[in-house]
């Protein structure tokens, strides 16, 4: 019901997100196990999902790894669909020290997480959560760049598609006014690029002993220079 209720909300923030998006590779982490879910999802040569069990579908490629140990090449990856992992006990740092090392320079990560302060904890939608702020202290310490943050699931879900429709006006108000309290968190983050380091310019002066053959002697002359 959580999926199915969700994933359309979190599918069409990515569609969003991802829509002007070129490159040679996309990795999904998580999410949805039919690889037919991120078709669409930008424009990619080669979309890749990795999971941690045994997992077959004929149609995708599939990666079987922990997540803090990926068998990827460092600088081999554009954008990373990090889809409801963050919120699993595992070594995040680890696991966004080695997302940070196969993406390649400015790559996206795009991350979707249960909120541990969004009305999904009454609504029931998952026995894991995680908060935006920690997210953001996490990312940053991993020299990530936020770019966006939204918030998603203000309804509680409510099988009757009528009454769903009626209530759809609650997610506009939910994203307009408690923005912090969606079930669902979506960032949007960019790995830093490694630049020189500029340092202070210093005016030195130097004295400089030029021969000229207009003069019998030598010419001393003050030059300042960076």
């Amino acid at each position: 019901m959580t999926e199915e209720w969700l994933w359309p909300q979190e599918k069409m923030i990515l569609y969003q997100m991802l829509k002007n998006a070129r490159g040679e590779f996309l990795l999904q982490i998580g999410g949805p196990n039919q690889s037919h879910e991120i078709d669409g999802l930008g424009w990619f040569k080669t979309k890749v999902r990795l999971c941690q069990e045994n997992y077959t579908e004929p149609s995708a490629p599939v990666i079987q790894s922990d997540l803090d140990r990926l068998p990827i090449e460092s600088d081999s990856i554009d954008v990373i669909l990090l889809i409801h992992c963050l919120e699993k006990k595992i070594n995040r740092e680890a696991m966004l020290a080695e997302i940070f090392r196969v993406l390649k320079s400015s790559g996206q990560l795009i991350i979707v997480c249960f909120n541990a302060v969004g009305v999904g904890r009454f609504y029931r939608f998952s026995q894991d959560f995680f908060s935006i702020r920690k997210t953001e202290k996490l990312l940053q310490k991993n020299d990530f760049r936020i770019s966006t943050i939204k918030t998603i699931g203000f309804r509680p879900p409510i099988k009757n598609k009528n009454i769903a429709d009626r209530l759809l006006f609650l997610e506009t108000f939910g994203q307009f006014f408690f923005s912090n309290f969606g079930s669902v968190f979506i960032i949007s983050a960019y790995k830093k690029i490694s630049g020189m380091t500029l340092l202070p310019a210093y005016q030195h002066k130097k004295k400089i002993k030029l021969q000229t053959q207009l003069t019998e002697s030598p010419i001393t002359r003050t030059y300042f220079y960076e």
